[in-house]
């Protein structure tokens, strides 16, 4: 899972996170001040949630963004960009009030940052990337490595989204050559 908005700290739960209580310890009411920049990922998360647990969107959400819900349904990526949900700013997408605490269970219980596994990982990132923010990315990477886990990060200057996998495929062909001994 993927938030665009800045990371207060490298150990926030990624459901405090989104929901904009991080760094309080509170419930949130979805107001995140600096991270108040607007995501076409917003809805895509939200829809994956819902399907995860008893989340009623249209009951925590502004008028103006479940208004917006349904082309995530249907859109890719680039056209929710386009949409509205490009120009949404994040304070403007949950009702004010509203109790966003199985929204941020859900979110915070599918974190990859808490993930426990055995098998190495390697995990690249274009730092000019805007698609997967690289303070996500290295905020997660902090975490499982400070959790012990096996992971190699590589992050590559000036390489943005659609170029990470060109820029990064000799790191990873040497990193997978080095698993199997070739």
């Amino acid at each position: 899972m993927i938030v665009r908005y800045p990371l207060t700290s490298a150990r926030e739960p990624l459901g405090s996170l989104l929901t904009g209580s991080a760094g309080t310890g509170s419930a949130g009411t979805g107001s995140v001040g600096a991270a108040d920049a607007p995501s076409p990922f917003t809805p895509l998360i939200l829809t994956g949630a819902a399907t995860a647990g008893d989340i009623h969107l249209p009951g925590i959400l502004t008028p103006a963004a479940a208004n917006l819900m349904p082309p995530a349904q249907t859109d890719c990526i680039d056209q929710l960009r386009q949409s509205d949900w490009g120009r949404l700013p994040f304070s403007k997408t949950f009702a004010a009030g509203a109790d966003l605490s199985a929204l941020r269970s859900i979110l915070d219980a599918n974190d990859p940052s808490s993930l426990k596994f055995a098998t190495p990982l390697f995990v690249a990132q274009g730092k000019a990337d805007t698609t997967v923010p690289p303070t996500a990315t290295d905020a997660m990477v902090s975490q499982l490595q400070l959790a012990g886990q096996p992971v190699t990060y590589k992050t590559y200057p000036d390489v943005d989204h659609r170029s990470l996998i060109a820029a990064s495929y000799p790191d990873a062909l040497a990193w997978v050559n080095a698993r199997f001994g070739r």
